[in-house]
């Protein structure tokens, strides 16, 4: 599902919540995963080193695919493995693995017992 007025409707609605600041994090380099990264462009994007590379390797593919990712807006931060964040009090942490694509993250909400595995659930080894 390649959509920026979805991306542009998540936006607004996060704004018209009170929302101030937005981290976009990429669960892997899928087009259904990136194509709305263009309405988060001031905004801190956060993907592993695996899901950069390959953005990076593959953009100008991307970008003229039908239908194109263009301008495809590349992650401004970047970790290896893990990365531990906090969102207002809430801990979180990005975890890399390797089931849907190579360049998986998951989201760990440690505190709460909640994991958001983007499409890491759809494939049999999970």
């Amino acid at each position: 599902h390649i959509s920026l007025p979805h991306a542009r409707l998540v936006r607004r609605t996060l704004e018209e919540m009170g929302v101030t600041s937005i981290r976009v994090v990429l669960s892997h380099w899928h087009d259904d995963h990136i194509a709305g990264n263009e309405v988060f462009h001031d905004c801190e994007i956060i993907a592993n080193r695996l899901t950069a590379s390959a953005l990076e390797r593959g953009r100008a593919e991307i970008e003229g695919r039908n239908p194109p990712i263009r301008p495809l807006v590349l992650p401004n931060r970047i970790f290896d493995n893990n990365l531990h964040l906090t969102v207002g009090a809430i801990p979180v942490e990005l975890r890399q693995v390797e089931i849907h694509s190579h360049d998986g993250t998951v989201l760990l909400m440690p505190d709460a017992g909640l994991l958001l595995a983007g499409d890491t659930l759809e494939d049999s080894i999970t």
